[in-house]
């Protein structure tokens, strides 16, 4: 069966949040604020992803501000990164309902970090997850106490990624994390996480962007983990009931966001749904050296319908645009064979949304 959300309801329950600072008198703190509109349109913008301009994922990376946070702590440190407090956060997660209850597969998330700096050589480790979510996994603050009644993260990754302080990438826009492995999601919501444990324990510093106070709505899908002093142990917090500013509840998401491999059968025979109104296979062959063909349905008539291969700096390789196409199954090849070796994308649009998927050029 499918899942209906209502984006009213999630948008009403900011009203009832609650929240409170682990460390009296620390709050989140705004260090630099960025317009997300010029990023959206930026040549770094490598690819659509769940929550940052899909419309079948909640939340949306500020979607009520257009603009994200280099989010302090009074503390000292980085809200969604390391910082000092003695409650010890090692971890985050940013949180994605499915809509339409969707099987995916996830094969990268990107993350957007800013302000890297190591304590010394900067050799620590950063673990990137995918886990499902489940209720009564995360703790609320209701007022006078914690109680875990919360959906968020649940049970074993679904998939992990490990990488180096070094490949925390302050330059560009996102820091591509790819997985062996894709994870599979059948139909439920799903988490991402970052476990910086060992920066944490080296003093190596970093954080991950933030959108405005109040861009979540009230849905409380972005998570802190905290793994002292607290009085009912260690586990996953709601961010929105742990920190506040300005001594408001924070009420806002991580810049974490899922890179979904579409057309990913979770089991021989399953048929694919429908993204966005689109399916988009992978290019076959790919890697690809010569003509490599790109398959893709629309489950409407749609219109503006547009298939473009750009490079990791945004620039258009190729385009082929269609005023309006019927539903149905479309083919399309490409002759890679004058494109240099390296990692392209190519995106399919129509009606104004789309969906993208990575390809591979080789000699």
């Amino acid at each position: 069966m499918k899942k209906i959300y209502s984006l009213a309801l999630a948008a009403s329950v900011a009203i009832g949040l609650n929240a409170q600072t682990f460390t009296q008198g620390e709050e989140a703190v705004i260090l630099e604020t960025y317009n997300v509109s010029k990023k959206l349109n930026g040549a770094k913008t490598p690819t659509d992803t769940a929550g940052w301009s899909s419309t079948n994922f909640l939340p949306s990376f500020a979607a009520s501000s257009n603009q994200a946070i280099n989010w302090g702590y009074t503390g000292g440190g980085k809200l969604f990164g390391v910082n000092i407090s003695a409650a010890k956060f090692t971890k985050i997660a940013q949180g994605y309902t499915n809509f339409n209850a969707s099987n995916l597969c996830i094969e990268e998330v990107l993350m957007w970090v800013v302000d890297k700096k190591p304590s010394g050589a900067g050799t620590s480790t950063q673990t990137v997850n995918v886990y499902n979510m489940a209720a009564n996994q995360a703790h609320s603050y209701n007022g006078s106490s914690f109680v875990k009644d919360k959906t968020g993260p649940s049970g074993a990754a679904l998939a992990t990624q490990t990488i180096t302080y070094n490949q925390l990438d302050t330059a560009n826009l996102f820091t591509i994390v790819t997985f062996p492995t894709s994870a599979k999601v059948q139909g439920g919501d799903f988490a991402l996480e970052l476990d910086f444990t060992q920066a944490y324990n080296a003093g190596d510093t970093f954080g991950l962007i933030g959108d405005s106070q109040g861009d979540a709505a009230g849905l409380d899908y972005a998570f802190h983990y905290v793994s002292a002093n607290v009085a009912n142990g260690p586990g996953w917090y709601c961010t929105s009931h742990v920190f506040t500013a300005n001594s408001q509840p924070l009420d806002n998401n991580v810049a974490m966001w899922a890179v979904l491999e579409y057309n990913c059968a979770l089991s021989i025979g399953e048929e694919y749904d429908y993204i966005n109104g689109m399916q988009l296979a992978q290019n076959y062959p790919n890697p690809a050296s010569g003509i490599t063909t790109i398959e893709y349905a629309l489950q409407n008539a749609s219109e503006n319908v547009k298939l473009e291969i750009f490079d990791l700096t945004g620039k258009t390789i190729e385009k082929f645009e269609y005023a309006s196409q019927a539903a149905g199954s479309y083919k399309v090849n490409v002759d890679t064979y004058n494109m240099p070796v390296g990692t392209y994308y190519f995106r399919l649009s129509a009606n104004g949304k789309n969906i993208t998927k990575k390809l591979m050029t080789v000699k």
